[in-house]
C-alpha cells in the first residue's frame, strides 16, 4: 500500500491495523517529509524556545531541552 497523503481510507487503515499489507511512502511524501525535517532542524537550532521542538510539552513547556538531548526528544 502506497501512502500518498490522500488515498488512505478506513478500509485500508483497518487492513493495516489487522496486520495485513505493507506500507511505503510515495516520492512526493518523502519530499514533504524531508522539507518538514529541514524546518524542524532549523527551529531546533534556535536559542529562543519553540514549543515541542526544543522545549518539553504541557506543563514542561518552560523546560529547555539541552541541544545534545534534542534527538531523543
Amino acid at each position: 500500500m502506497v501512502l500518498d497523503g490522500e488515498s488512505l481510507d478506513l478500509e485500508k487503515l483497518s487492513l493495516l491495523g489487522s496486520g495485513h499489507g505493507q506500507i511505503r511512502l510515495d516520492d512526493g511524501s518523502w519530499q514533504k517529509l524531508q522539507a518538514t525535517r529541514n524546518i524542524v532542524d532549523a527551529l531546533s537550532s534556535k536559542v529562543e524556545p519553540v514549543y515541542g521542538i526544543n522545549t518539553g510539552f504541557g506543563r514542561f513547556s518552560n523546560v529547555k531541552i539541552p541541544t545534545d538531548m534534542l534527538r531523543d526528544l
